[in-house]
């Protein structure tokens, strides 16, 4: 699962303004941009960990507008939401699956 949206920041690659600036989740928690929607097609997850990069993305990170909060909240409650349904049918398929008391089953 992705981390959390900080912000958004211009491409320097393919100048898309839509590129998502997120944090690492290691100890040193570094800056990094994810670009997928670029003009040319996407050039990924960007990850510039040194001093400069780390103060380019600092110096041009834009905060996100009201209906991007909103945008960016759908595509992770979405996300969380796929990657649920992808744990239950693994459970499903490896037959380890518990019944749920919703299931309509009344054995009991």
């Amino acid at each position: 699962m992705a981390s959390e949206v900080l912000g958004k920041i211009t491409c320097p690659h393919c100048h898309s303004k839509d590129a998502t600036v997120h944090r690492q989740a290691s100890k040193n928690a570094k800056l990094y941009y994810r670009c997928y929607d670029g003009p040319n097609g996407p050039c990924g997850t960007v990850q510039i960990t040194l001093e400069g990069g780390q103060k380019w993305i600092k110096d041009n990170i834009r905060s996100l507008s009201g209906a991007e909060v909103e945008e960016v909240a759908h595509e992770a409650a979405e996300s969380a939401r796929e990657a649920q349904l992808k744990a239950v049918k693994q459970e499903k398929r490896s037959g380890s699956f518990l019944e749920s008391i919703f299931s309509g089953d009344d054995d009991e």
